[in-house]
């Protein structure tokens, strides 16, 4: 079976390990996961058998799910592209109104460019973590709040957006044309830090 790991959903690929009975031949297949910041293969768990909440070990002998348990690469892949899929009703880009919309009902506001750009023209309620830095602040971001990503044309948003969803946030989109969309539909802009 031919998987084109370009194209289809993580679901699918998910679907169709679960389905076949080689799913050893399509992990093979895959691209192994890797750091959105570093871009450095995510180490797979170790090779120790997995257990359930009793202590009784999982094989992988006959069922796909124990495959998965028990192949590190395989594992991996399955973490990685859970965080990937975070569920959420929140749409990966918003529009210009949808983010203005957000702001008026209090969502916390994320700007990921860095201080000179921000300097340059900012929103008022936004918050500044460069994306660099972005890994390293994740505290500083409320999680019980619907988050909105801002960079300057929507680029590292996404990286941005990616990152907290990987980290667990649920409720976070990336504002769609950035800061420059922003101010070229007349939205309200501060100068300076």
């Amino acid at each position: 079976m031919f998987v084109n790991h370009r194209s289809p959903a993580p679901w699918i690929l998910l679907l169709a390990l679960l389905l076949s009975g080689c799913a050893s031949s399509i992990a093979s297949r895959l691209p192994l996961p890797t750091d959105a910041t570093t871009e450095e293969p995510v180490p797979a768990p170790s090779r120790a058998p997995q257990r359930l909440p009793s202590g009784e070990a999982v094989s992988g002998a006959g069922c796909p799910m124990g495959a998965i348990l028990s192949d590190p690469t395989l594992y991996a892949t399955r973490m990685y592209s859970l965080t990937q899929t975070a569920v959420s009703s929140q749409p990966l880009d918003i529009s210009m109104a949808q983010a203005a919309h957000a702001l008026e009902q209090g969502a916390f506001f994320l700007d990921v460019r860095e201080p000179e750009e921000w300097e340059q023209a900012h929103i008022a309620e936004a918050h500044l973590i460069p994306l660099g830095e972005l890994s390293a602040r994740l505290g500083d971001i409320p999680q019980e709040l619907e988050v909105v990503v801002i960079s300057h044309t929507g680029v590292r948003g996404a990286r941005g957006r990616d990152m907290l969803r990987a980290a667990a946030f649920t409720r976070v989109s990336n504002m769609a044309g950035g800061m420059a969309e922003w101010q070229a539909q007349g939205f309200p802009v501060v100068e300076g830090p």
